[in-house]
């Protein structure tokens, strides 16, 4: 259910040797019940650099989130709220749809294509799947103003795949 997504912080950028005890001990201000569940996303057998870390309530995973990052080595991990975004939420629609996406694309290869936009520029960065990688995902960025520097940037280029990107349109029009 929606409800249950906005007790979940998601990392990305995550370097392959991060672990449990990196986000524990990250967390550990929260108090050793506040993580219920880390789960590290693997699709078609890669480590895609991200993960999702389920907080025992909405109010823990806001604290988390407001933590900001962590640091494991020299990799600055990021930390966003998942689940649908509630009206409030300002980068509600600062989205673009990825599709044509191979297999063995990652986050930091999206991050990597858009750091000319600057720092902090994108929100999160959420893949399709169901059973298997479909080949989509949506990039939320900070503004409006973004969005438009990044379709302007043009599709990324990855494993020799051109990338369609266009804007995403509410759900509730493509229906």
């Amino acid at each position: 259910s929606t409800q249950s997504t906005w007790g979940t912080v998601v990392l990305t950028l995550c370097p392959p040797d991060i672990s449990d005890s990196d986000v524990y001990n990250h967390y550990k201000f929260l108090g050793k019940d506040a993580i219920s569940k880390i789960n590290w996303l693997h699709l078609c057998g890669l480590f895609r650099g991200t993960a999702s870390i389920v907080f025992s309530s909405q109010d823990m995973a806001i604290k988390a989130h407001a933590a900001g990052g962590l640091t494991v080595g020299e990799n600055r991990v990021e930390v966003n709220l998942a689940g649908k975004a509630p009206d409030w939420w300002p980068h509600k629609n600062n989205k673009i749809l990825l599709t044509g996406c191979p297999h063995g694309i990652t986050d930091n290869a999206i991050y990597n294509h858009y750091k000319s936009l600057g720092e902090n520029t994108i929100v999160n960065i959420q893949w399709l799947t169901r059973e298997e990688f479909r080949g989509t995902g949506f990039v939320t960025f900070s503004s409006k103003e973004l969005v438009d520097r990044a379709l302007a940037l043009g599709a990324p280029k990855i494993e020799g795949c051109e990338i369609q990107v266009k804007m995403a349109e509410a759900r509730e029009k493509l229906l």
